[in-house]
């Protein structure tokens, strides 16, 4: 009888190697694959998405965006978008921040929800933006101008004096 045991756990051990050979590989290959973000001076195709109190946010026709992409259940991000949203009331007719959450979408992964940034906020189709945009790390902004190109990209949190930097340069451009 021990022979029967012995095949079937050497079977397993083999059948096991091969599911994390196979992980392995994904992983190599996902990593390998490298995601740059769009470069200052490219063209953003326009895009239409459904905000957080169910409107249709479209970017073509608008003034300057600053799109902020982040996440709820990262504390830098929430950091970000308190600032930009505290910059944006200074510049209120310049620009227009737009945030795309990723990330569970759901009502409760949105714990500033009462007192929210003052801007229009994607939560569902993110994703695709942020695929389009080549993000790979939250909190990450980008200033689109009135042309839809990208003049300004800052990627992690900064202290609200480097943001206010970039958005005075931003709104003066």
């Amino acid at each position: 009888m021990p022979v029967p045991i012995v095949s079937r756990l050497f079977s397993l051990a083999a059948l096991l190697t091969l599911c994390v050979a196979a992980v392995a590989l994904t992983i190599c290959v996902e990593r390998g694959r490298k995601i740059d973000p769009l470069p200052v001076g490219a063209k953003v195709v326009p895009f239409a998405a459904r905000t957080a109190d169910g409107q249709t946010y479209r970017s073509e026709g608008k003034k300057k965006i600053l799109v902020l992409f982040y996440s709820a259940a990262c504390p830098h991000c929430r950091a970000e978008v308190a600032q930009i949203d505290s910059l944006s009331t200074v510049y209120p007719e310049s620009i227009q921040p737009l945030g795309v959450l990723l990330g569970p979408a759901n009502r409760q992964d949105v714990p500033w929800k009462a007192d929210g940034p003052s801007f229009p906020v994607v939560r569902e189709g993110g994703e695709e933006i942020a695929e389009m945009f080549g993000v790979v790390e939250v909190p990450t902004y980008f200033c689109v101008d009135d042309s839809g190109t990208i003049i300004g990209r800052s990627v992690g949190l900064h202290s609200i004096e480097w943001d206010a930097n970039i958005v005075r340069d931003f709104v003066s451009r």
